[in-house]
């Protein structure tokens, strides 16, 4: 709203009234509460403050002024505002709040007292044992006196006085029994005491220590004198060494975690150690054949800058795995599918799934997993574009300037970026108002322009929305619960040929739950674009040909690659990246640009694959067939096999719906007679 500058300072909350258009009570509300943070608000006070703002703006604002009418409109709606439900709720979540604080606070309070608690404890249980410690200690020098007495009286006492002196000390000894059993009760009773409060605090160990170690030095005391065996041994069978027995177990149970923690770590090395092995014998032998190999231009480890395409294939390059079997365990796979489950697992559409993230491919094939992993990544570029250094600086100066119309712009690059920074800074501020889906799109669609929808690029066409795409898996989920759709998706048309081909598509998933539900939807959709295109180029069938799509999870974009080879379709995750969902994680910025920018060089070239494959195509209608006679046909060994038949491997997997019929087997042909 526009108002004078004058009058702002009639009002309380100035800075609210001007980034609002039209003022709302719970609008209001929220704004107090991020300037305010965690504290819960005053209600009554805030409503007065908006009510006194909305009359001073329309006291003072001129009449038949659009700042008049929208506050006159909105202190009219004032009191039915304070009833509505959306401000229950808000207050409702303001005494959540207050509750949560009250509840930290007496949590804090009773954590204190738990603590006094056990201080107070654990002295007493110390004062206790000084005063046991002290009372053995006089009992042992009066004996030692006495036994020294008698010694240095008679070197040869009489009978009577040997009766005497072993009365004298069976006395002392049933008196000790007494005092070791009226203490064993003092011990139980401390013991049960102990655990009550060992259970309430776990933190007071480091008192027990020190109580440990003062046992050890009364029992190195004992010990010292030489002549009190008996009276140690009548101690540990009464009880009068249970906190040491204790002490001993803590010490025991330590030395056993430290030994656990040894063994892991040992473990660890171990499995580090045998990894680098392993890849460096997989080094050297891709060191070793990097010479034989006719088709493969240079060969380095997956998910680096270096580009693998592999164009045509030879049986010698296909490795160690066994695809006969590997599409014979597919099919024993499927005929144990339920069919409920059908809809949502990509075995079921021959889609081998080399993300990691479906659990039963990995049980299936077991360690040839691996090995069908690294087969299928040489057929697929892994290469990421990066910004160069000059326009990595400039994003570095356009993030940090506070003013970005002081920067100057001057590659088409550098406006690019200055243009997305721009929108992101806006657009984030939003996040208080705006929904997630909502939030989540307006930070995609300013990369996609800066970096795929360009206005220069007349190669393809972006198509954005929730109806733009077909539901290409419709007829997949007969009698199966419906999946639920993306929130908004986009695909890629290109423009240069007669027929509809797409080239890119894009899932974007607000929640997290129906991110693999979405993810089987853009398998679907892939495999159905690769199987329009091999339909419209029958050349195409000939060589590897990868289509790619991305999927976004909340702010996290992985970007797809599907194959067809070995009569399966292959998924590999081949980039992914972060994209900002705050103000201060703008700097992640130039990762989402990198993938975003490699995603449209992949659309680039795939249309001029297409249109490669569209020119041969025209020129094999253009040339006429000579009459090929059978001399000729016995000279060639090797004849084409004929197009038109495909492989009831293929046949398979373009037919592939749920129904009842794939549960039974197939009935054995007719015989001729």
């Amino acid at each position: 709203m526009k108002f004078p500058s004058r009058h702002a300072k009639r009002l309380q909350h100035p800075e609210y009234w001007r980034s609002v258009d039209t003022p709302d009570l719970l609008s209001f509300l929220r704004h107090r509460q991020y300037t305010v943070k965690d504290e819960p608000l005053d209600q009554d006070r805030e409503h007065s403050s908006y009510k006194a703002d909305l009359e001073q703006i329309v006291k003072y604002a001129p009449p038949n002024t659009a700042t008049h009418k929208k506050a006159a409109r909105a202190l009219a709606a004032f009191p039915n505002q304070m009833k509505s439900k959306r401000c229950r709720n808000f207050r409702l979540n303001q005494a959540k709040i207050e509750r949560q604080k009250d509840l930290a606070a007496l949590n804090e309070q009773d954590i204190e007292t738990l603590k006094i608690r056990g201080a107070a404890s654990m002295i007493k249980l110390g004062m206790d044992y000084l005063k046991k410690s002290a009372d053995v200690a006089k009992r042992l020098q009066i004996k030692a006196v006495k036994r020294k007495h008698q010694r240095s009286s008679s070197s040869s006492p009489d009978p009577d006085e040997k009766e005497r002196q072993d009365e004298s000390d069976r006395s002392d000894n049933e008196s000790d029994r007494s005092d070791n059993e009226s203490d064993r009760s003092d011990n139980e009773s401390d013991r049960s005491d102990n655990k009550s409060d060992r259970s309430d605090n776990k933190s007071d160990r480091s008192d027990n220590k020190s109580d440990r170690s003062d046992s050890e030095s009364d029992r190195s005391y004992e010990e010292s004198d030489g002549s009190y065996d008996d009276i140690g041994d009548r101690e540990e069978e009464n009880g009068e060494v249970d906190s040491e027995d204790k002490c001993n177990e803590w010490e025991s149970d330590k030395e056993e975690k430290r030994d656990k923690e040894e063994k892991r770590d040992k473990e660890e090395k171990r499995d580090k150690e045998e990894k680098r092995d392993k890849e460096e014998k997989r080094d050297k032998e891709k060191r070793d054949a990097g010479g034989d190999k006719g088709d493969v231009d240079d060969e380095s480890d997956i998910g680096s800058d270096e580009v693998i395409i592999i164009t045509e294939f030879d049986e010698e390059q296909e490795g160690d795995a066994d695809w006969d079997d590997i599409y014979e365990r597919i099919e024993a796979y499927r005929s144990k599918i339920p069919k409920k489950k059908r809809a949502t697992d990509p075995l079921f559409y021959y889609i081998i799934d080399y993300t990691g993230q479906h659990q039963p491919t990995q049980d299936l094939f077991g360690e040839s997993f691996e090995i069908m992993r690294e087969m299928v990544a040489r057929l697929i570029p892994f290469k990421k574009d990066m910004l160069s250094e000059e326009d990595g600086e400039f994003l570095d100066k356009v993030l940090e300037a506070t003013d970005l119309e002081s920067i100057p712009a001057q590659t088409p690059m550098n406006k690019q970026i200055k243009d997305l920074v721009r929108l992101l800074k806006v657009n984030l501020k939003r996040n208080d108002i705006d929904t997630k889906p909502h939030q989540v799109i307006r930070v995609l669609i300013p990369f996609t322009d800066a970096t795929i929808d360009l206005p220069e690029n007349k190669l393809y066409q972006l198509e954005w929305g929730e109806n733009e795409m077909d539901c290409c898996p419709s007829h997949l989920l007969k009698d199966c619960a419906q999946m639920p759709a993306a929130k908004c998706n986009f695909r890629i048309m290109c423009t240069n040929v007669s027929w509809t081909a797409e080239i890119g598509v894009g899932h974007v998933t607000s929640n997290i739950n129906y991110s693999w539900c979405d993810k089987i939807q853009l398998m679907h959709h892939l495999r159905d674009m690769l199987l329009n295109i091999e339909h419209n180029l029958p050349d195409v069938c000939e060589s590897v040909f990868p289509i790619f799509g991305y999927q976004l999870v909340g702010y996290h974009l992985k970007v797809y690659a599907l194959i067809s080879r070995w009569d399966l379709y292959h998924l590999v995750l081949i980039h992914e990246a972060w994209l900002p969902s705050t103000e201060t994680g703008l700097s992640q910025v130039e990762g989402g640009m990198g993938v975003l920018l490699s995603y449209g060089r992949m659309m680039r070239e795939t249309v001029e694959r297409i249109e490669e494959f569209t020119m041969k195509k025209q020129k094999a209608f253009r040339k006429r067939k000579p009459e090929s006679s059978p001399e000729d046909d016995e000279s060639n060994p090797n004849p084409a096999p004929d197009k038109s038949q495909p492989s009831p491997k293929r046949q398979r997997n373009q037919s592939v719906e749920p129904d009842e019929d794939d549960d039974e087997p197939e009935k054995p042909p007719a015989s001729p007679n």
